[in-house]
């Protein structure tokens, strides 16, 4: 199925998609065909070419899931880090307050921090 050929009601639906969302799909612009579409930016886009715009809206929306994969596993692992990070320093707190606290016990000071 093509634009052209969906139902009145998908394909302006398909049409506000691609026109509307800069979704990257196009048909190469000197030499635009029905059955040869890119995604991407450029003349041919980064990849393709697909057979319809649906095949090529697939393909985004394929690429879209994986990347919010991608990226929720980066998200996680930065929060782990973060975490593991925050445990560290307030280590590091308790030790220099250790510290200072046998500092001024060793200077006879009886001032606390």
């Amino acid at each position: 199925m093509n634009i052209p050929d969906a139902s009145p009601e998908i394909a302006a639906l398909l049409y506000r998609l691609l026109a509307e969302a800069n979704t990257g799909i196009t048909q190469h612009y000197r030499d635009p065909s029905p059955d040869v579409w890119y995604v991407g930016r450029g003349d041919t886009g980064e990849r393709g070419p697909y057979a319809s715009a649906e095949d090529a809206l697939i393909t985004v929306v394929a690429w879209l899931w994986q990347r919010l994969d991608e990226v929720s596993q980066e998200r996680d692992t930065a929060q782990a880090e973060a975490a593991q990070m925050r445990a560290e320093l307030e280590q590091i707190r308790a030790q220099m307050g250790q510290v200072a606290a046998e500092l001024l016990r060793l200077s006879g000071s009886e001032q606390r921090w």
